[in-house]
């Protein structure tokens, strides 16, 4: 009879051990920082005397965080170079250069001095990385129950925040379907969500200024 009884306790015990298992995830390593670009640079060249201004590159193509430097190639005159909707602008005297760190966005640029003359467009896309993790659930002794693996898509679309009354509006989308909201007029520059393992997932955002609203910024994809 005891022999039965202690086949019983032992057996019970085994039960309690996989009721209070526990779960213990891996630690996540940050991956490094990326190393930041050197400026691209957009010269703004042309003849005071004849009025043949223009930006020498007149299309760019940026990530979120990258700078661009304005660089005024003629000695005579100063010139403006600003978003179309006046959601930012500068100036930049004659020899001059000035810069500006980009977030995402269609940014249609001109020159407020000479807008006719002087056009061009810097396309600037969120940057999005996906992280995996593994996630291991294990009992009291030790023994390995489960495991799986945990995806974490993260958009950066700034590397800081936004000019005084400015804002971003952030979407995203299930590639092949609609756009969802994902952060509106946020002062935050990134956001992470969950994703599944097969997922596509489309990002956008772009600068705002109450109802002033630049144009989206060409899309990012992240694939987990």
């Amino acid at each position: 009879m005891r022999s039965v009884r202690l086949r019983r306790a032992r057996g019970s015990f085994a039960v309690l051990a996989v009721a209070v298992a526990v779960v213990a995830p891996a630690r996540a390593v940050p991956a490094p920082a990326p190393a930041p670009a050197a400026p691209t640079t957009i010269a703004m060249t042309g003849d005071p005397l004849t009025g043949s201004f223009s930006f020498r590159q007149d299309l760019v193509d940026l990530l979120a965080g990258d700078v661009v430097r304005f660089r005024n190639a003629n000695g005579l005159a100063t010139h403006q170079p600003a978003e179309r909707n006046g959601l930012w602008g500068l100036s930049v005297p004659p020899g001059a250069e000035a810069e500006r760190t980009m977030e995402a966005g269609t940014h249609l640029i001109v020159c407020r001095l000479h807008p006719v003359l002087m056009q061009a467009t810097i396309r600037v896309s969120p940057v999005v990385t996906v992280t995996r993790r593994v996630v291991r659930r294990r009992d009291r002794r030790g023994r390995l129950r489960s495991r799986r693996v945990v995806r974490t898509a993260t958009v950066r679309w700034a590397v800081a925040g936004p000019a005084d009354g400015q804002a971003f509006d952030v979407e995203r989308r299930r590639q092949g379907g609609g756009w969802e909201s994902l952060r509106s007029a946020t002062n935050s520059t990134d956001a992470s969500f969950s994703v599944a393992a097969g997922d596509a997932w489309q990002v956008r955002a772009r600068l705002r200024s109450g109802d002033v609203v630049g144009a989206w910024s060409p899309v990012a994809s992240a694939s987990s």
